[in-house]
Order: structure tokens, then sequence, then C-alpha cells
């Protein structure tokens, strides 16, 4: 009987202890669906300004002489615009968890790009430094995360320094034989680069490190606690895990494990296609309504060669195609919050059947093609809008509208 109580008591300890665990996971699981809920809000927003950055950025580099100082400043913003609108694809797709388009990625190169992004925005005493080894490192992932995971660890590191210094960016490669536990995860086995962030701010105590990866926590009366738990939630998605050292008065140190790809087979991190297609004054039906966002769009189709005719409702786009069959060569439908944008180019489809449709979206994660199919589009492309990408698609959608006329041209005369 003594046994039997004893054992029982164990039993109820376990319990209890697993009760409080899973209450734990609970209530951190509603922390990411809340965290989650709210940043898909703000991402559409922010959508819209990058949208402007990016197209006004793109007709102001149309209009002066490259290999200026301006051209390169510019080239600099469109740039930044460019990872600002992968980042909000990857905001959308924050509580889906779903699996995103992976690359190989030169850690070096990656870390040569955002030295410029850290240039802008550390404050003047702070300096940045890189240290790395002769080993090639790469990063099998998406750049636009693991470029946020190294900004959000050295602009954490820049808000702690009260005083002058430098932060320290190393990269190491290292070959685990056995499993190793890092922070609260295991890695291993395997090859993992291991990017370090040092800062000599004033350190953190043990009750603050505890704490410091939940998200909204914050020690900063103007922070807002996701820098750090994005870090951390980023890294173990990718199969690799954060930990943290530091003391009062010692200075912070974050090592991120990444499990490393072939370097062999480097993607390059920055894609800058050339315009090689560029229009012939097709004319390109637009629907968007938003006023504003729709004389941007316009003035970018017409930078690029083509005709646009813009257009914020749906029974006038529909009028027009209806009125003239063959006036449009593409159509292309923008964003609309909400989801009903494949609505309205499936209503521009049944108008005009023969017109390819292009549709406009921030993330295509959650587009079934089934419903892009029944819709009539033809081709997707990013929103906001960026030249090089919607060049491409509009010379193989006119291209296929001019191949359909003929075919039609030649029944007919038959």
């Amino acid at each position: 009987m003594a046994f039997d109580a004893i054992g029982n008591a164990i039993r109820r300890v376990r319990l209890e202890g697993e009760k409080e665990r899973l209450q734990a996971s609970l209530q951190q699981a509603r922390r990411m669906e809340t965290l989650g809920t709210f940043a898909s809000g703000i991402a559409h927003n922010f959508n819209n300004i990058v949208g402007a950055i990016l197209g006004y950025a793109e007709i102001a580099e149309a209009r002066i002489r490259s290999g200026g100082r301006p051209a390169g400043s510019l080239a600099e913003i469109r740039r930044a615009g460019e990872r600002a609108r992968e980042l909000v694809e990857q905001i959308l797709g924050f509580g889906r968890r779903g699996e995103g388009r992976r690359e190989r990625v030169c850690v070096r190169t990656l870390i040569d790009e955002t030295r410029s992004l850290l240039a802008a925005s550390l404050p003047s005493h702070v300096q940045f430094e890189v240290n790395e080894s002769a080993e090639e490192a790469t990063v099998m992932g998406e750049p636009a995360q693991l470029q946020q995971v190294i900004l959000n660890l050295c602009n954490n590191a820049a808000q702690a320094m009260t005083e002058p210094g430098c932060i320290e960016l190393g990269i190491k490669v290292r070959d685990l034989q056995q499993p190793l536990s890092i922070g609260r995860s295991e890695v291993g086995p395997g090859r993992f680069t291991v990017i370090s962030v040092t800062d000599p701010g004033p350190g953190m105590d043990e009750a603050t490190l505890e704490r410091i990866f939940e998200p909204f926590f914050t020690t900063r009366p103007d922070g807002n606690g996701i820098g750090l738990a994005t870090v951390r939630e980023i890294a173990e998605q990718y199969g690799g895990a954060v930990a943290v050292q530091s003391e009062p008065d010692a200075g912070t140190r974050f090592d991120v494990w990444l499990p490393s790809g072939d370097p062999d087979e480097v993607v390059p991190v920055q894609h800058s296609p050339d315009l090689a297609f560029r229009g012939a004054g097709e004319t390109v039906l637009v629907l968007d309504t938003d006023r504003r966002r729709l004389l941007r769009h316009e003035e970018i189709l017409a930078a690029l060669g083509y005709e646009p005719v813009g257009f914020t409702r749906l029974a006038e786009a529909i009028t027009a195609c209806r009125a003239a069959q063959t006036r449009f060569d593409a159509a292309l439908v923008c964003h609309m919050p909400g989801g009903s944008s494949i609505e309205l180019a499936a209503a521009l489809h049944a108008a005009a059947p023969a017109l390819p449709m292009i549709l406009a979206s921030p993330s295509t994660r959650e587009l079934a093609v089934p419903s892009l199919e029944t819709s009539g589009i033809t081709e997707l492309v990013h929103h906001p809008l960026i030249s090089a990408e919607l060049a491409g698609v509009l010379a193989r959608s006119v291209a296929s509208s001019a191949a359909r006329r003929r075919v039609r041209r030649a029944a007919a005369a038959r």
C-alpha cells in the first residue's frame, strides 16, 4: 500500500507537470495566432505603401541618367522596396506555416547586401564589423527571411547600446557528428552555418533571458517584442536553433544555427533582371478599385511601352470589353483586400473569354489552382508591381493574345 501510494503521488506530479506544459503551449499558440492576425492586417496596408515607393522609384529611374549618384540612390531605394515586398509575403504567410520557395543562399552575399541597409539605419555611435571564416557558408532558405533575421538581431543590439561601440557579426561553419542541444532545440548531426551577433551593451539578467523570445515581451518603452520571437521562429522553421549568452554589464551574443547547403549550387540572392521585354503600344485593361494605385499602375505600363486603360468599376470594364472584343490585348486585375480579386477576374473572363487575364497578388500561396483556372487567370505577378517581372508576363500574354487572333482570322478566311 505504501509503494502504491508513492507511485500514485509520482504519477500525479507527472500529470500536473504535463498539464502545465500543455497549458503553456496553448497560451503560446494563442499568442502566435493573435500575432499572425495582427500582422496580416498591417501587411495589407504596408503593401500599399511599398507599392507607392516601388512605383515612383521605377518611374524616377527611367527619367534620369544612369550611372550617376541619383541613379545609385534610386536603385538602393528600389532594392530595399523589393525586399520589403518579399517580407510582406512572408508576413501574410506567417500564420499558415506553409513551405515557401527556398533556395541556396550565399551568406556572405546576403550580409554584403544587408550591410548597406544597416549603414542607413544604425545610430551614428554604433559601428558594424563582419568576421567570417575562409570556408564558403551557404544556407537553404528564403533570402528575405534570412535577411530579416540579421536585421532584427543587429537592430536589437544597436538599440541596447547607449554608448559608442561596435556590433560584431561572425560567420562560421560547424560539422556536428552528434546531436547538439542549442537553446530549447536540438540540432544535428550535419553541417550548420552559425551566424553570431555580439554587442558590448549592458547585457541581461537571468529573468530577462528566460523571456526575451516571448512575443510582445520587451524591456524598452518603445519596443514591440516581436523581433527576437520572429528570429527564433524563422530559425526553427528551417531546422535550426538560436542560442543567447549574456550577463549584466558583459554584453550579449546571439548564435543562429542554420542547416548549410552545398556551396557548389548557390543561387544569387539579388535578382535584378533587365527589362528585355517592352511593349509596342498594345492596349492593356487595368482594374483596380483604388484610383491612386490605378494611376501608378498606368504609369508603369506606359513606361513599359503599353497603352493602359484603367477602370475602378467592374461594370465599366465589362462594358468596355463587350463593346469592342478586340480592343484589349491583355487585362491586369490588381489585388483587392478581402479576396475579391479572383471574382473580378472571373467576371471579366465571362465578358471576354479570349482575353489573357493577369492577377496581381501579394501572396500566391493561398491561391488554389482550380479557382485560378475557372476564373480565366493565365498569369500571376506579385503586388506591388515590379517592372521587370511585369514586362515578361505581359510579353507572354500579348503573344498569346496575338496567336489566338491569328487563328481566328485564319478560320474566318476559310
